[in-house]
């Protein structure tokens, strides 16, 4: 029925690389790797090395409801690269208007860069601007590493408890340029 879920799962011991999903509401996107993972270690790897500007690694339209972002490797994707402005490029974008948003163990690390050419890197998750921000998040249990700004909230009513942050480089970050 219409408010059943759209699951999109895949077994922890396959990999899986995709460049990017749009998820609608109700949609469950479950890796199955245990954060902190390595790329191209099990489930889904999603990542864009060779445009890694050209898309978000997960994205969702305006006004999107009950999404669970679940254990995912997300690398080297953003929507734009990161450029220092507040609408640098995202790991994660999910704009205004949407509610009931679960992101919880997935290791994301150079969105909008490389590890090769790791300049300009971007944000790991993007929750729209502030003039009409989101409610109802729960960002937990996840791994951010080597990015400009780890969550760029504008959000009410949401929890963000046991992320580590870790390998913020100077060089790496764009404002730093």
């Amino acid at each position: 029925s219409a408010s059943n879920y759209k699951i999109f799962t895949v077994n922890g011991s396959d990999i899986v690389t995709v460049l990017s999903f749009t998820l609608n509401s109700h949609t469950k996107l479950i890796g199955n790797c245990t954060a902190p993972a390595a790329i191209n270690t099990c489930g889904f790897n999603i990542q864009n090395p060779s445009s890694p500007g050209a898309a978000s690694c997960v994205s969702t339209p305006q006004n999107t409801t009950d999404v669970y972002i679940t254990n995912n490797v997300m690398y080297a994707c953003a929507n734009g690269l990161g450029d220092g402005s507040s609408t640098a490029g995202a790991a994660i974008y999910v704009p205004q208007g949407s509610s009931y948003i679960y992101i919880r163990g997935n290791t994301i690390s150079y969105p909008g860069a490389t590890s090769g050419s790791p300049v300009f890197t971007g944000k790991g998750i993007d929750f729209g601007e502030p003039t009409n921000g989101m409610n109802h998040a729960l960002v937990e249990n996840n791994d951010f590493s080597h990015y400009t700004l780890a969550v760029k909230f504008a959000t009410q009513n949401s929890i963000f408890r046991n992320n580590t942050f870790h390998d913020q480089i100077e060089t790496e970050g764009s404002s730093n340029k």
